[in-house]
């Protein structure tokens, strides 16, 4: 049976291959949005398409913003006009970096009303799409599937990397991604200023967005901050050295467009705990004390909420730095079984069969 998964391809986003692997691996044939342009015949022969991010409006003027709404409510209509049942995988409150989040809004109350099924990836993105669904639409439209772990998927190789500090003294965070406005760097930045007098080294891990942003990162990055940037693309083969490094992974997401966290699992995949706001993502372990978890009223008060949980978490290890790896330790092992990529085939397989 023929289904269309988008974005198919996506290079450094383990969780479409995985996602669209489970699709297959459930005995569907996956093809890719383009592959429409094949014709009316083929476009006909799709029972299923599943949109990713089709309701990203960001980085363009409010011309362009319009005209890219209307054109994804004509992109619906078509698929519906072609008989395809709709999934619509829900990823953010709003698009990253937006700047017209109404418009942004209404394309998502739109796709929201026309998908056949809504995929949720954590249980409070249910509390967004009362926004614009009724108690009753949400029970009959929505499923909740987990983002998949990500163990196994680096290699488990050591290597030597030259930015990474060795000191078995110090407390260890890690900011580990691809480097981008709305993961608050400069946050980071701001707070490792009251931190210095600590025992306590930063690596930023990430290739950032644009050459521009990434030269006003390293500007930040005194010496004396114990800020240590790696600002360049990271290998495979480098990932798990520089989560064995870390004692904690650091998220300063924000939570105006924030809603799940990929960099969570991936951290818990690597046995490492986070400090990050309270994402959705996170709202779903059972065992919040294995977190460093905290809540902001805007994003004004975002920077002394998180210094305050370094602070907590600095606490702890110099306490008992024992404690720290057990936290890891759980939340690798919740993330093992609850989202297994055996947990992520069955329940794709479960959504998709009651659609055809």
């Amino acid at each position: 049976m023929k289904t269309i998964y988008y974005p198919k391809n996506s290079k450094g986003n383990p969780y479409v291959s995985t996602v669209y692997n489970a699709i297959e691996d459930a005995g569907y044939e996956v093809y890719d949005l383009p592959d429409l342009k094949k014709g009316y015949k083929f476009a006909k022969s799709i029972e299923i398409i599943n949109l990713n991010w089709f309701d990203s409006i960001a980085g363009c003027g409010m011309i362009k913003a319009i005209a890219l709404l209307f054109r994804q409510m004509l992109r619906i209509i078509y698929y519906k006009l072609m008989g395809m049942k709709i999934i619509y995988t829900l990823h953010n409150r709003q698009a990253h970096d937006t700047k017209f989040p109404r418009i942004n809004k209404c394309l998502m109350r739109f796709l929201s009303k026309k998908a056949d099924k809504i995929v949720v990836l954590c249980n409070y993105s249910k509390r967004i799409l009362s926004d614009f669904l009724t108690d009753e639409e949400i029970e009959e439209k929505v499923t909740v599937i987990y983002l998949p772990n990500y163990i196994d998927v680096y290699p488990n190789v050591k290597n030597e990397i030259n930015e990474l500090p060795q000191s078995d003294d110090r407390f260890k965070i890690l900011f580990f991604g691809y480097i981008r406005p709305y993961k608050n760097i400069e946050i980071i930045l701001e707070v490792a200023e009251q931190l210095k007098e600590k025992k306590i080294d930063i690596v930023l891990a990430g290739r950032p967005y644009n050459d521009v942003y990434k030269e006003e990162i390293l500007s930040f990055c005194k010496d004396e901050l114990n800020i240590f940037p790696c600002l360049r693309f990271i290998k495979d083969e480098e990932v798990t050295t520089f989560f064995d490094w870390a004692d904690v992974v650091v998220l300063p997401l924000s939570l105006k467009s924030s809603l799940n966290s990929s960099s969570a699992i991936l951290a818990f995949s690597m046995k490492c705990t986070v400090i990050s706001p309270l994402v959705g993502t996170l709202m779903d372990i059972p065992n919040q004390e294995d977190l460093f978890t905290y809540k902001y009223k805007d994003e004004s008060f975002h920077s002394q909420a998180l210094l305050e949980e370094i602070n907590h978490a600095y606490n702890v290890w110099q306490k008992d730095s024992k404690k720290i790896k057990e936290m890891g330790e759980n939340l690798y092992n919740y993330v093992k079984n609850n989202n297994s990529y055996e947990q992520t085939l069955k329940r794709y397989k479960e959504l998709y069969d009651e659609l055809v």
